[in-house]
C-alpha cells in the first residue's frame, strides 16, 4: 500500500526517526556502561566472598585447636576474626559508589526509554518513510518549497 505525503512531512518524520535512533544508540551505550559496572560489582563481591572464606577457614583451624587445648589468646583471635568477617558483610565505599552510579545509569536509561516511547507514539503507524510517496513536480525549475507555495494541490492526491 502506498501513502501520499509531502516532502516536508517526510523530512519531519525522518528527522524524528533520526532523533529516536540517536537516543536508542545513547541508551544502548549507557546499558553497556551499566553492564560493565555490574561486572565490576560482581568481581568486588567475589573478592569479598573469597576473603570471607579465607577468614572462616582460619577461624575453623583456630577453633579446632581450641577443642584440644582452650586458651584465652586463641579465643581473642577467634573474636578478632569474627569482627573481620562481620565487616566484610558491610558494603565497602567502592561498592556504595558503584551502586550509586548504577542507580543513576538505570534512571538515565529509563529516561531514554520514556522519551523514545513518547517520540514513537507521535509517529504515524506507517513509520518507514519508504511506504510513502512524495509527489514532486518534475517540470519545474523551482524548489519543492517554492512549488508547494505556488501550487499546493500539486502535492495532494
Amino acid at each position: 500500500m502506498e501513502y501520499k505525503i509531502s516532502v516536508n512531512d517526510a523530512q519531519e518524520l525522518i528527522k524524528r526517526k533520526i532523533l529516536i535512533n540517536k537516543m536508542s544508540s545513547a541508551n544502548l551505550n549507557e546499558h553497556i556502561k551499566y553492564m560493565r559496572n555490574s561486572i565490576r560489582m560482581q568481581y568486588l563481591t567475589i573478592d569479598s566472598t573469597s576473603e570471607k572464606i579465607k577468614l572462616i577457614d582460619h577461624l575453623n583451624s583456630i577453633m579446632e585447636l581450641q577443642l584440644g587445648n582452650f586458651t584465652a589468646e586463641r579465643q581473642d583471635a577467634c573474636m578478632a576474626l569474627y569482627e573481620q568477617i562481620n565487616k566484610l558483610d558491610e558494603p565497602s565505599e567502592q561498592i556504595l559508589k558503584l551502586h550509586a552510579r548504577m542507580k543513576e545509569q538505570q534512571e538515565e536509561m529509563n529516561n531514554y526509554v520514556e522519551k523514545i516511547n513518547y517520540l514513537e507514539s507521535q509517529m504515524p503507524a506507517q513509520q518507514t518513510i519508504t511506504n510513502y510517496h512524495a509527489k514532486l513536480n518534475s517540470n519545474s525549475n523551482t524548489t519543492c518549497q517554492q512549488d508547494m507555495i505556488n501550487d499546493p494541490t500539486n502535492y495532494m492526491d
